[in-house]
């Protein structure tokens, strides 16, 4: 390849073998292009800037691919939370992160490495930011399982029912189902720990618990000495 400059009369050489080796084949014609008009503006060469800002770009074409490969399955794990909570919510978004870091890094290996990084992280961050929308609607529907899990379970304890002894038996292990159940969900819920806030989701859900559960034991207090009242 030959690059001619009008001002300086004479003609400069560049071998194509020595342009592949510094950037992927995807990004050898802007590489070039780019080098053709540093030549034309009568500039100097700045070859490993060239190359960086080459790496820029494919690496933001390659961070794209790689979200669009797993468009579909993001999608899908969106159908399954528009329903009810979905127990492999964590197993999914995991299985897709994997799969777009896999595509990433096999396609941005040969580029410049602060320039692919950079960009990877970028990746990573932005499908975190994907899967926290997603855990909210998570959350949304462990909070609402719970409140309706609860008090269906409270209606069935009561003096009316069963002994007073029975009552407090069984709202105590109700609050220990619970907090057990929360705690899975939760789990089963969060990628990085301490990192969406589930700490204070629990701790929120678990003071609603406590608060719910004495208030019944009154009410059920109160209705047993009446009772004694009437005998």
């Amino acid at each position: 390849i030959f690059f001619f400059s009008s001002r300086r009369r004479h003609t400069r050489f560049l071998p194509v073998s020595w342009a592949r080796r510094c950037v992927q084949e995807t990004g050898l014609r802007m590489y070039m292009m780019d080098l053709w008009n540093t030549i034309k503006s009568d500039k100097k060469l700045n070859l490993p800037e060239q190359k960086v800002m080459v790496s820029i770009y494919r690496c933001g074409e390659i961070q794209k691919e790689a979200q669009q490969l797993v468009a579909e399955q993001f999608n899908t794990l969106n159908a399954h939370l528009s329903k009810s909570f979905y127990d492999k919510f964590k197993e999914d978004c995991e299985s897709i992160q994997k799969r777009a870091l896999e595509f990433y890094d096999e396609n941005a290996k040969e580029y410049q490495e602060e320039a692919s990084k950079a960009k990877r992280q970028e990746l990573e961050l932005h499908m975190m930011e994907d899967f926290r929308e997603l855990f909210k609607k998570q959350v949304t529907h462990i909070k609402n399982e719970f409140k309706l899990n609860l008090e269906k379970k409270l209606k069935g304890l009561t003096i009316l029912k069963m002994t007073l002894d029975q009552v407090m038996r069984g709202l105590n292990d109700l609050q220990d189902q619970l907090t057990i159940d929360l705690k899975h969900k939760l789990r089963k819920s969060v990628l990085v720990d301490d990192k969406w806030g589930e700490r204070e989701i629990e701790k929120d859900t678990l003071d609603f618990l406590h608060q719910t559960v004495n208030t019944h034991k009154d009410k059920q207090l109160i209705l047993f000495n009446l009772s004694l009242i009437h005998i």
